[in-house]
């Protein structure tokens, strides 16, 4: 008989712990990393330029694009799809990302760097589960918790950024995942959940998905809504608690 296998965070009974405070469980899907690239493109004095991380996955997949600063201004500082002033413009096609850069974007010259999350996962429908939906937490002077590293680190001794799985940190694990024509999607947390949510325009005969914008996306503790409306919503719900 298959009963799976769950790891807590430290101080939290594995057998009695809302979901959401789990690092892994057999039962629910995670994010798995394909790949993470650093890319540069130069910001024009007119029209746009644009940086490219190819994958060749064969399918839009879930993307993640950090702005890392400017040969002007300095790389002390990165924000998520955005350059601090306004969103990125970015595209994900079946077998590439893209991220627009144009002439307002920095200084006309400058280099502006970027990494890029590319995820193994497609959009294919993960149902909404909850296995327990609580709060106990089973705190324990003797719960040493548990840590995998990374292929050629050693556990005892690594650094936490070496680690595949630490009990000491939260894990990104999906509640529900999908597509949709329907803008707004429930979710029944009872919480507001971190999410990644994407769109694909009708009227664009290219065939790819934009990240959105935070002011696009709202999410409430029982649903995301999402805006354009008529559109095609690409989305990634997780089970961990936006605090």
């Amino acid at each position: 008989m298959d009963y799976g296998a769950s790891v807590s965070q430290k101080g939290y009974d594995v057998k009695t712990c809302a979901d959401r405070f789990l690092v892994y469980s057999s039962a629910f899907q995670t994010l798995k990393i394909f790949s993470v690239s650093s890319v540069t493109t130069t910001v024009p004095a007119s029209g746009t330029n644009t940086a490219t991380v190819t994958h060749n996955l064969g399918y839009y997949t879930p993307y993640i694009v950090i702005y890392n600063g400017n040969t002007t201004e300095g790389t002390g500082t990165s924000y998520f799809f955005s350059n601090g002033i306004y969103g990125l413009e970015t595209r994900g096609y079946d077998n590439k990302i893209e991220i627009d850069v144009d002439e307002y974007f920095a200084d006309t010259g400058d280099t502006v760097y970027f990494t890029v999350y590319v995820f193994l996962d497609g959009f294919g429908t993960v149902a909404e589960k909850n296995i327990n939906t609580g709060t106990t937490s089973g705190s324990s002077s003797t719960d040493y918790g548990m840590r995998i590293s990374k292929s050629g680190y050693d556990v005892k001794t690594t650094a936490d950024v070496n680690c595949v799985l630490s009990s000491s940190f939260s894990s990104e694990i999906i509640h529900k995942k999908g597509s949709t024509t329907t803008a707004t999607v429930t979710h029944n947390l009872s919480y507001i959940p971190n999410v990644l949510a994407y769109i694909r325009f009708s009227s664009l005969s290219e065939t790819f998905i934009s990240y959105m914008y935070g002011n696009d996306i709202m999410t409430t503790s029982s649903n995301i809504q999402m805006i354009p409306t008529g559109q095609t919503y690409y989305y990634v719900i997780f089970k961990d608690k936006v605090e």
